[in-house]
Parts: structure tokens; sequence; C-alpha cells
């Protein structure tokens, strides 16, 4: 029974996806069960919801010192732009490993 649950634990993990996107927050940070949900539009229309709680948050190089939140948390919100690194799991979930503001939210 062991072994049956090592494996399949193993072949869960090969089908997790993992990619990276970009795109603006136009919902969140939103909390639900021990997770911090942001939902971010890609360029072509598509809706991504993603739990960046325990994500390495981040500035891109090219947003300006004055414009940066002493905490990078702060900045992820409505109007963000994000790239974000995230694996996929097998419930079509995305799980962000790193978030990279490249965009501040409008003020």
């Amino acid at each position: 029974m062991r072994k049956l649950l090592c494996l399949f634990v193993l072949v869960a993990a090969a089908f997790a996806a993992e990619g990276s996107f970009t795109g603006q927050v136009v919902n969140g940070p939103n909390l639900d069960a021990n997770k911090k949900w942001v939902f971010i539009q890609g360029a072509r229309g598509p809706v991504r919801r993603v739990d960046i709680n325990g994500a390495r948050i981040s500035f891109a190089p090219a947003v300006k010192k004055q414009d940066k939140a002493a905490k990078p948390e702060d900045a992820v919100r409505e109007g963000a732009e994000l790239r974000v690194t995230a694996s996929q799991d097998g419930q079509g979930e995305w799980k962000a490993s790193s978030v990279e503001i490249v965009k501040m939210a409008p003020k």
C-alpha cells in the first residue's frame, strides 16, 4: 500500500505544469483557507487565479525606486502588472513560486 501511495505522488508531481505569465491584477489579493489569491488577466483576455502565499515577491528593475512600496507584498493589488512563475496542480490551480511587479498600480 505504501509503495502504491508513493507511486501515486510521483505520478501526480510529474503532471504538474510549470509556467510563467504576465498580466494585470484584476481582483485581489483575497484570503481564503491559508491561501492568498490574486486574479491576473493576460493581454489576450484569459484570467488566472493564482495562490501567491509563500511566493518570493520582488520589484522588476524598471520600477522606479520612489514608486516602490516598503514591502513588495503591499504593491500586489488591483491594477498592478505582474510576471508570475507558478506550477499548476492536478486540479488546475496555480501556485506561484515567484512574483515580479513589472508595473505599479495607478494611485
